[in-house]
């Protein structure tokens, strides 16, 4: 393993990283925010990293080696990249990693003046230094000129590589002004980049961007689930341009979630008032899924009809029901999405005695069932429960059958709401679904 070369990449990896979470400046985290974060990786990696590894990392332990390979594959894969050398190809910077420095030579005249020093005989009781010890003078000589011309090399290069977002250009259209799946066509102007890196990222996900010619025009996508989602134009690391981009379904779409594309069921319009809205477990079987042993996903979108929203002024009710319990789908796990601008509000379900795998998303709030007790979300999903979330006068409630359950004050900016999200392990049913003001 390249040492240097490592660092560098560590580096440009706590920065995605801390970009991804959008938690504020990294110095200023607490042991708290560690453990959340070592959560998020055990969530979605299924690998354990303390939060002493996490702090030593992040330099906030002293620790004098690069982390573990293991570590650092844990690391790419948090950030959806298959291991370590996978997240290093997928930045597209080796040309720009500064080489590594080359041992500094003793000068010519350097050597000749110990020599002549040396020639010399030393005063009474002087020390004669030995050959060892003139050896470590001139190392450590040279390590400080190597790290003069390494601090040179770099202060050369970030100002050789600064980067105007006004040269570059960036927008896009969707071939479909509604339905899935959708293709986007993407046109930038990217002439001006100092590098070859050169990507397109569909939205906030890293594992999603695309590396493309900075000197071609036009790049496609295609989007197979809907949403809100923020495309951008990256130089190198940096963003230089980007813009929403809301993918439209009809109405409301039935879709059981796969890990490339989505198994797609007829849209329908509106929900007829108290009428349940589902897939059936027919409907699932059908499609030759199979619901054992790993019980797939279930959702329903309805996204971009909702007209103007905000989150600091908003009401949705529903009534949901999780009929499926079999088999790996015991927890009958059933989520409530509000996707917005820049975030979501993601309301989790299940039966009682799950609510440890449970995780609430308010925004720019996140509470974990591992360390925090969500246990007011663990209902009988057998039953219809009404759900209501609300925000107004600064502040986020979750009511559950009539009663509220949690309270949350709301982000000083507000943000515009694109739709809902109904997800259901396994099968279940929504009605009486209202989304205003």
């Amino acid at each position: 393993m390249d040492n240097k070369t490592d660092i560098f990449y560590l580096t440009e990896c706590r920065r995605l990283i801390e970009a991804r979470l959008d938690w504020g400046d990294s110095e200023r985290w607490t042991s708290r925010d560690f453990e959340l974060l070592s959560e998020k990786i055990s969530e979605t990696t299924d690998i354990h990293l303390s939060i002493t590894t996490l702090k030593r990392i992040w330099g906030k332990v002293k620790y004098d080696s690069l982390p573990a390979v293991t570590t650092l594959d844990t690391l790419a894969r948090f950030m959806g990249y298959e291991h370590w050398r996978a997240f290093r190809q997928g930045q597209g910077q080796e040309k720009d990693v500064p080489p590594a420095p080359v041992p500094a030579q003793v000068p010519p005249q350097a050597s000749s003046t110990a020599s002549a020093s040396a020639a010399v005989p030393p005063p009474p009781h002087a020390a004669v230094p030995s050959q060892h010890r003139l050896t470590w003078i001139w190392a450590i000589a040279g390590v400080a000129i190597a790290t003069g011309i390494l601090s040179l090399y770099f202060t050369r290069k970030k100002s050789a590589h600064i980067i105007d977002p006004s040269r570059y250009q960036f927008s896009s259209k969707k071939v479909l002004t509604e339905g899935l799946p959708n293709s986007v066509i993407f046109d930038y102007d990217a002439t001006a980049s100092p590098y070859d890196s050169v990507y397109i990222q569909q939205s906030w996900d890293p594992a999603r961007r695309k590396k493309v010619g900075k000197l071609q025009h036009q790049f496609t996508s295609v989007y197979y689930y809907p949403g809100f989602f923020k495309a951008r134009l990256v130089i190198g690391q940096q963003v230089v341009k980007e813009h929403d981009l809301i993918i439209k379904t009809k109405g409301w779409l039935p879709t059981i979630e796969q890990a490339a594309v989505p198994v797609y069921f007829p849209e329908q319009d509106s929900l007829i008032q108290g009428k349940p809205f589902g897939l059936t477990i027919d409907d699932i079987r059908k499609k030759n899924i199979p619901l054992q042993p790993q019980t797939p996903w279930v959702r329903y979108s309805n996204i971009g009809n909702w007209g103007p929203l905000r989150t600091d002024s908003f009401r949705l009710e529903a009534t949901v029901k999780n009929d499926y319990r079999e088999g790996t789908a015991i927890c009958q796990h059933t989520e409530m999405r509000v996707l917005c601008e820049d975030g979501a509000i993601i309301i989790p379900l299940c039966n009682k005695g799950c609510v440890s795998e449970l995780n609430l998303l308010l925004l720019d709030k996140y509470y974990t069932g591992r360390s925090q007790d969500l246990s007011f979300l663990g209902v009988d999903l057998s039953n219809w429960v009404h759900v209501v979330c609300e925000g107004k006068e600064g502040q986020l409630r979750i009511f559950l059958d009539g009663r509220q359950v949690f309270q949350s004050s709301l982000p000083a900016k507000p943000l515009a709401i694109a739709g809902l999200d109904f997800r259901f392990q396994g099968t279940g049913s929504i009605k009486d679904v209202r989304l205003g003001k």
